[in-house]
């Protein structure tokens, strides 16, 4: 198909159609003039005025997008910015939510992009028609020898099939301009719609909820190509004016703005989310040990069951029950949604980061200090993903990772700067192929791709295998008996946290969100590493006394895995690495722990 190619330099003659924008004394506290500019806050994805981030439009570097932007009309006509500047086709770029400015230095002007003929240039016509009932362009090849007015009149008459449409369109004295020219129409069942080169005007047969039947409405035009993923995924995150997104997130250069535990502080993994009828007992037991945090890994897709719906009802339940126990709450989120991937694999990350960006923000938002609806303390941003089966089914991809560690930080970091954010704590492997990453390669890849401003504590796992806690790496890797590499070690954590002073990152802490020692007798992938119940409890004892007289201060939060689910069987390889029977009765490891902490044994 071929492309029109046409663009129109921006008229000074434009009405007051889009936006209402606010007004008084809140539209103070929500924009305000900058440095060569001015600082929007209103399409930040946050809650009208309840974050300080936002969009600059500036004529910074020589780009007049400021200018342009009053000469204009500003967010009446153009709405809202919604990405910072970027590069789109080689050109100096910047998304409102209306339209899209374009600085062309060959003719020293600023232009109206074609956004809707951007979208079909990088493929999407699909993703229009599937979630926008927006057609695809036409065949441009008989406007081939016309003249421009005969190409201009061509495509008006596609405004013929509607009336409404035709009249709102060519009402608008700058037509060319806001819309471009009409390229297809559809009727869609419930809608007409009509495809312009930077607009989609629908007129609606029936009632919908933003839309009574006879209105006709007009797509947000640089909202919807930010929500397609044309833009590059960093101009859209909103950042604070005057230091970027350091500032609007809190990272001061080197450090971390989470909470600093004692070496160690006490934790067991728990099944609370989803199990409100046990969680009470077992918060007890947690607390009876003295133990001042639990995990909880929590369901994304359960929670967000469709973008931008959410269902809390098991969410509130389970950190108003720990926060009623006294016992600190570290949410591991992952489990990612269906909906949030093209192809519909559960558990794999999204196909955006803005979506577990957005569910962060409200997550944390939700449960931030001082709400109604209850408190976490701390975020862990997914689980394993240096495993396929983790990562839905995908070779773990480090980078990628780390677009989601990021877009997770931002959004805690925006809705309470006073949460801890955990980086996913990887799995021990040393198999390198398309099922694992072995975990020390893996953080190196992170800290690669930037990690290291987007977590305030490394998460980790350890397992101890079959070795007790005190051997080393190197002891393990030397003996066949106890596996012969020096993943199948508790002190593989030590492997870990070499990588993170490599990388200048010793400052933070280390949380071992998950650790202990199987007794497992019936399942091969876990029985060759075996130990006893007796043996299971020194070990699991042992290795808090282990850290807290080796591993301070960078030790943190250690949380044993685990309390069961009240459902496990025997069939299930995590009842073998629990410390308590299903139905709350005790096994060995809970009562010396218990003993340890009692007696002081375990400071």
């Amino acid at each position: 198909m071929r492309k029109l190619h046409f663009v129109a330099v921006l008229l000074a003659a434009l009405p007051l159609l889009f936006l209402s924008p606010a007004t008084g004394s809140a539209q103070q506290a929500l924009d305000y003039d900058v440095t060569n500019g001015h600082f929007y806050t209103q399409a930040d994805g946050a809650p009208l005025g309840t974050s300080p981030v936002g969009y600059a439009i500036t004529n910074d570097d020589g780009v007049p997008f400021w200018d342009a932007y009053q000469k204009y009309g500003g967010p009446y006509v153009l709405g809202y910015p919604v990405t910072g500047q970027f590069v789109y086709d080689g050109f100096v770029t910047q998304a409102m939510q209306k339209a899209v400015f374009q600085w062309r230095p060959e003719l020293g002007r600023v232009l109206f992009l074609n956004t809707f003929d951007a979208l079909h240039d990088k493929g999407l016509d699909g993703w229009l028609q599937a979630y926008r009932q927006t057609p695809p362009p036409f065949d441009t090849s008989p406007d081939t020898g016309l003249s421009w007015d005969q190409v201009k009149a061509r495509h008006l008459a596609f405004l013929d099939q509607n009336q409404a449409i035709k009249t709102l369109f060519l009402s608008d004295p700058a037509w060319l301009d806001h819309y471009g020219l009409p390229v297809s129409y559809a009727d869609e069942g419930n809608s007409f719609v009509i495809r312009a080169q930077r607009a989609t005007l629908q007129y609606w047969k029936q009632d919908v909820p933003w839309a009574k039947a006879g209105d006709v409405t007009v797509a947000n035009g640089g909202d919807l190509a930010k929500e397609a993923g044309l833009w590059p995924w960093d101009a859209t995150v909103p950042s604070l004016p005057s230091s970027g997104l350091q500032a609007s997130v809190g990272t001061p250069a080197g450090g971390s703005t989470g909470y600093r535990a004692r070496s160690p502080e006490y934790g067991m993994d728990v099944f609370i989310y989803g199990f409100p009828s046990t969680a009470a007992l077992d918060l007890q037991k947690a607390k009876d040990a003295t133990f001042g945090w639990q995990r909880s890994l929590i369901q994304w897709k359960g929670i967000e069951t469709a973008r931008g719906h959410f269902d809390w009802t098991q969410m509130d339940q389970a950190v108003q029950a720990s926060n009623a126990s006294g016992i600190k709450m570290i949410a591991t989120v992952d489990f990612g949604p269906a909906w949030a991937r093209a192809d519909g694999v559960a558990n794999g990350p999204p196909d955006n980061p803005q979506d577990f960006r957005d569910f962060i923000y409200a997550l944390v938002s939700r449960y931030k200090t001082g709400s109604p609806h209850g408190h976490i303390d701390a975020v862990e941003m997914w689980n394993e993903p240096n495993l396929a089966r983790e990562w839905g089914g995908q070779t773990p991809n480090a980078a990628q990772y780390v677009q989601l560690l990021k877009a997770g930080y931002q959004g805690a970091k925006w809705a309470d700067p006073t949460v801890t954010v955990l980086s996913s704590a990887l799995t021990p492997t040393g198999t390198y192929d398309t099922a694992s990453t072995p975990d020390d390669i893996f953080l190196q890849q992170m800290y690669d791709a930037g990690a290291k401003d987007y977590f305030d504590v490394l998460g980790a796992h350890a397992a101890g295998y079959k070795a007790p806690p005190q051997m080393s790496p190197d002891q393990v890797a030397a003996d066949p008996n106890y596996g012969g590499h020096r993943i199948f070690t508790f002190r593989r954590v030590e492997d870990l946290r070499n990588v993170m002073v490599k990388n200048g990152d010793g400052g933070k802490q280390v949380w071992v969100t998950e650790f202990g020692w199987s007794t497992d007798p019936i399942h091969p992938a876990y029985s060759w590493f075996k130990v006893t119940q007796d043996q299971q409890a020194q070990y699991i004892v042992d290795a808090y006394k282990w850290a807290a007289d080796n591993w301070s201060p960078w030790i943190g939060v250690m949380s044993v895995w685990n309390l069961p689910e009240p459902d496990w069987t025997q069939d299930r390889e995590e009842y073998w690495w629990s410390i308590a029977n299903p139905d709350g009765t005790p096994r060995s490891a809970y009562t010396k722990l218990l003993q340890a902490r009692q007696s002081g044994y375990l400071p």
